[in-house]
C-alpha cells in the first residue's frame, strides 16, 4: 500500500493538471447549460439543458472529491503507513536482519580509500558524508511526525534501509528504503512515532553493495517522546 502512495506522489502533479483539465471542460459546459436552461423555451429543450447542467455538476464534485482523496492520501495518510519493505528488485528482502557476510577488511573497501570508518565503543559505523545520521543525531529526543535525513553515498551502492528497535531488543523493524545515493536528503518516507510507545530506540541505516553484501549499519539512540 506505501508503495503505491509513494508511487501516486511521484507523479502528484499530473494527476492535478489532468484534473484541472477536465474541470475547465465541464465548467464551461456548465455555464453553458445555465445560459441553456435560462434561454430554453419548450418544455423538452428545459429538461434537456437541465440534465446537462446536473451532468456538469456531478463531473465536477468527483473531480474536487478526486482531488481531495489524493491531497488527503499523499499529506495525512501516507505518513501513518508503516513501509512494508517492498523494492522494485524481487531479490532483495528488506525485512530480513543483516547477515555480515564479507570479512572487516573486505567491508571497508566499499568506502572511498581514503575513508576509513571507525566503529564506536558499542560497534556502530558512521561516516560522514559516506554513512550517517543528519536528522535525528544520536541522542536526540523526537517526537510527532520526522522526515528522517542523513547520507548514504558510496558508488557500489545497491539499496539501502533504515529501521527503528527499542532499546535492548533484537527486533528490527524498517520504516523506509531506497535505492538511490543521498547526501544529506531525505532517507525516505516519513516514520510517524506516536505509533510506538514512548521511551529509548535505536535508528540504523544498513546499506548493501552491488552484490548485495552488507556494510556494518551506522546506528543512533533516540529517545522517543510523544
Amino acid at each position: 500500500m506505501r508503495a503505491f502512495i509513494e508511487f501516486v506522489k511521484s507523479i502528484e502533479i499530473w494527476f492535478y493538471i489532468v484534473i484541472g483539465v477536465v474541470a475547465l471542460l465541464y465548467s464551461q459546459k456548465l455555464f453553458a447549460a445555465l445560459d441553456a436552461v435560462r434561454l430554453a423555451t419548450f418544455r423538452l429543450e428545459r429538461e434537456t439543458a437541465v440534465r446537462q447542467l446536473r451532468t456538469s455538476i456531478l463531473t465536477l464534485m468527483g473531480l474536487l472529491g478526486l482531488a481531495g482523496v489524493i491531497f488527503i492520501s499523499i499529506t495525512f495518510v501516507s505518513p501513518l503507513i508503516p513501509w512494508d519493505g517492498g523494492l522494485p528488485t524481487p531479490t532483495l528482502d528488506l525485512l530480513a536482519v543483516p547477515t555480515m557476510t564479507l570479512e572487516p577488511t573486505e567491508e571497508l573497501v566499499l568506502f572511498p580509500s581514503e575513508v576509513t570508518p571507525t566503529p564506536s565503543m558499542d560497534g556502530n559505523y558512521c561516516v560522514e558524508g559516506i554513512l550517517e545520521w543528519t536528522f535525528p543525531v544520536d541522542g536526540e529526543e523526537i517526537s510527532g511526525i520526522i522526515e528522517a535525513r542523513g547520507s548514504v553515498n558510496f558508488p557500489a551502492l545497491g539499496f539501502y534501509k533504515y529501521e527503528y528497535s527499542q532499546q535492548g531488543s533484537d527486533l528490527w523493524i524498517t520504516i523506509s528504503a531506497g535505492s538511490q545515493q543521498v547526501v544529506d536528503d531525505r532517507l525516505g518516507g516519513a516514520w510517524n512515532t506516536t505509533t510506538v510507545p514512548s521511551g529509548n530506540y535505536q535508528l540504523r541505516i544498513v546499506a548493501t553493495d552491488n552484490d548485495n553484501n552488507y556494510l556494518p549499519p551506522c546506528t543512533i539512540n533516540v529517545l522517543i517522546s510523544n
